[in-house]
């Protein structure tokens, strides 16, 4: 609600290298290989790590801004005012990839991604600049989601350094060549969380848990977030699908259950 604003003074700024446009729909019946399928409840929403987690923010009365390259004639545009979130876009010249995601009559989800469009060198600069003239002041910077082609492996380290000289504190939530560049910066550069899902948090680590996570078993999960604060990461908040959530730090490890839903998009579920 718009009055649960003046509760919330945090300025969180979000930043999405790789937004999307994402398209959500359900398949009423089971998938037909090689046959047509009609999908139903089709919808469109403004979609990215960063845009995700700025909506929401906002919808939860707090104060963000979401900082991505984006063009003003781009169909995201569009959705992110419908949602009316706040961003501060970076012109790029290309659109956002758009992504289709398919929900099955069981709750399973299958995505189509599409990996984005090469930015310039220019491009590179210019969101860098932009994103570092929003940091100061703020309370929190999250980097979230895929890197697209073209940008450096090591964007976030550099950006998670320069904030940190202006004493704001970083989120990291990523995976690919992004991940694999964060974790070879620990201990020195180390986000102030990082927040993986259950894939992402075993690419961290290099410890194997899906197996144990697909029996109920979350030792493993847990025990992957420790070793990644023995790293000098202070906060690890980890997702790990309909089992809930960990979070280890320096002073004890935390379980969160989830309530059974649903599913009817998993857009942002875990990102949020």
């Amino acid at each position: 609600m718009r009055a649960a604003s003046r509760y919330f003074v945090a300025v969180i700024i979000t930043f999405t290298p790789n937004p999307s446009l994402d398209r959500t729909a359900s398949l009423p019946h089971e998938l037909a290989v090689g046959q047509r399928n009609q999908l139903a409840g089709v919808s469109t929403q403004a979609a990215g790590r960063g845009v995700n987690v700025s909506r929401a923010l906002h919808n939860a009365g707090c104060s963000t801004l979401a900082v991505l390259p984006l063009d003003p004639d781009d169909p995201l545009t569009e959705a992110l005012r419908e949602r009316e979130v706040p961003n501060r876009p970076v012109p790029v010249g290309r659109r956002a990839r758009t992504n289709l995601g398919v929900t099955h009559p069981d709750g399973t989800v299958t995505k189509f991604v599409e990996p984005g469009e090469p930015l310039t060198p220019e491009n590179v600069t210019a969101l860098f600049s932009t994103v570092m003239a929003a940091v100061p002041g703020a309370d929190w910077l999250a980097l979230c989601g895929s890197l697209p082609p073209g940008a450096p492996a090591d964007w976030f380290v550099r950006l998670t350094q320069l904030a940190h000289e202006v004493n704001v504190p970083v989120a990291v939530d990523t995976h690919g060549q992004a991940l694999l560049a964060v974790m070879a910066a620990l201990p020195g550069s180390a986000p102030d969380v990082f927040a993986p899902n259950a894939a992402e948090l075993q690419v961290a680590s290099g410890m194997p848990l899906i197996e144990a996570l697909l029996s109920g078993d979350i030792a493993p999960a847990v025990a992957a977030a420790q070793s990644l604060v023995d790293r000098g990461i202070p906060r690890v908040l980890a997702t790990i699908g309909s089992l809930g959530a960990v979070l280890v730090t320096d002073h004890g490890a935390w379980y969160a259950v989830a309530e059974p839903v649903k599913v009817v998009s998993a857009v942002g579920a875990g990102d949020s």
